[in-house]
């Protein structure tokens, strides 16, 4: 063998140098998919995925250049012709002409909004409407004012978008209840409303829900149950737990619908009742509402002070004004009586009544002699927590009298000038 010469061959992987922000999609089916891998100082790495979004997700796309991608309540607007799908000129659009599209839609509580100049990505084929003027008040694109059906002087360049989002991620609200400040817990997850499941639910839930809400928190209860009525739609979050010094319910330990954790059906769908009368202010609670009646026929003669010393629970809290909260009133009234005038809850403020009550506390038997065991039993009963445990005034009235026919010396008045 004269001589034998062998060639080595190297093969290097051939590697993509990439520039630090940049972002690429692996291991998809298709190219637009896939897990989201950033490059840092030359090196690609991964992205967690706590707190993530579908504003998060449109970035992603916006920036690998997939300009159509989103949500489904925004988007290029396109229009249906005799089978065949093209798009809209946007020239002269407005709100109203935004607000009328969302509505065919079926986003009937969205706050519209349009983007021109193809901020969705140019389309493709025909462009069936221009100039389109809508007074708002349309059901339908095609009932506005428009050019003639295929007649324009524009190109793809110019074709509109439309957003239709309803809420913003995290937005709570209120559904159902008689007045605004109470109602069946709906939140906003990516765009969507969705409703809340009432397992392991306390008050110090409801207080970060009103919080969130801008109202008052003093009083703040939850209602289980659908107590509200059931919603519709997914239920985003259960067993939520929060300790009070939150500001949203999403700061709250909870699970959630995007790990499949959530064990719960709409018939437990939570509600909340936010307290709006403020008890901060004096002696009287400076109120912002009442029962709906009473509010339409005082508010009008400016701010509304309640009587919070002699209010039952449930008028506080819920402005449920009854016979039986009328009982409790009058159980204050007999402590007054027996305490010989003295006034009742000294060196409470009105915020510090609220919790002695919503803690149990009462007050205390009238130290002199006036008074009686039974008497003071008799006013405990005026101050059930539950109305339906109060005595009726028919039965009070004969217990009184019983109690206080061997005071009648020691009551008796008719001396008095």
């Amino acid at each position: 063998m004269t001589g034998l010469a062998i060639a080595v061959l190297i093969c290097l992987p051939l590697v993509h140098c990439c520039t630090s922000g940049e972002l690429q999609l692996v291991n998809g089916d298709v190219p637009e998919q896939g897990r989201v891998e950033i490059c840092i100082n030359g090196t690609w790495g991964t992205v967690c995925d706590d707190h993530w979004n579908h504003s998060n997700a449109q970035v992603v796309c916006r920036q690998l250049g997939y300009l159509n991608a989103g949500t489904p309540d925004q988007g290029r607007v396109e229009i249906c012709i005799n089978g065949t799908w093209g798009t809209v000129c946007d020239d002269d659009w407005n709100h109203s002409n935004a607000q009328v599209v969302c509505r065919q839609l079926g986003y009937l509580n969205a706050v519209p909004e349009y983007y021109s100049r193809a901020y969705f990505g140019a389309g493709t084929g025909k462009i069936f409407l221009d100039d389109v003027r809508c007074a708002g008040n349309e059901s339908s694109l095609l009932e506005c004012m428009h050019n003639p059906i295929g007649s324009h002087n524009c190109d793809h360049s110019k074709d509109v978008g439309v957003s239709c989002i309803n809420c913003t991620h995290g937005e709570l609200r209120l559904v159902n209840g008689s007045t605004p400040v109470e109602g069946r817990v709906e939140i906003c997850i990516t765009y969507m409303w969705g409703t809340v499941c009432d397992d392991l639910w306390t008050n110090v839930n409801a207080e970060v829900v009103c919080t969130q809400l801008g109202y008052p928190t003093t009083g703040a209860v939850y209602r289980h149950m659908a107590y509200f009525g059931e919603g519709r739609g997914t239920i985003y979050l259960d067993d939520v737990k929060c300790n009070g010094s939150e500001s949203s319910l999403l700061s709250c330990s909870h699970l959630s619908s995007d790990d499949h954790s959530v064990d719960c059906y709409h018939h437990e769908d939570v509600g909340v009742i936010c307290n709006d009368i403020d008890v901060s202010c004096n002696e009287t609670v400076c109120s912002t509402k009442l029962d709906n009646a009473v509010w339409r026929e005082m508010s009008d003669s400016g701010p509304v002070k309640l009587p919070i010393k002699w209010m039952a629970l449930e008028s506080i809290h819920d402005g449920v004004f009854s016979e039986k909260s009328d009982v409790w009133s009058y159980g204050v009234l007999c402590w007054e009586v027996f305490s010989l005038g003295k006034t009742p809850y000294p060196g409470l403020d009105p915020s510090g009544l609220v919790e002695l009550l919503d803690n149990g506390g009462r007050l205390q038997p009238p130290q002199n002699g006036a008074s009686s065991q039974e008497i003071y039993a008799l006013m405990v009963s005026c101050w059930h927590e539950s109305s339906s445990n109060r005595p009726l005034f028919s039965e009070l009235v004969e217990s009184v009298n019983l109690l206080v026919k061997p005071l009648a010396g020691y009551l008796d008045f008719s001396d008095i000038i």
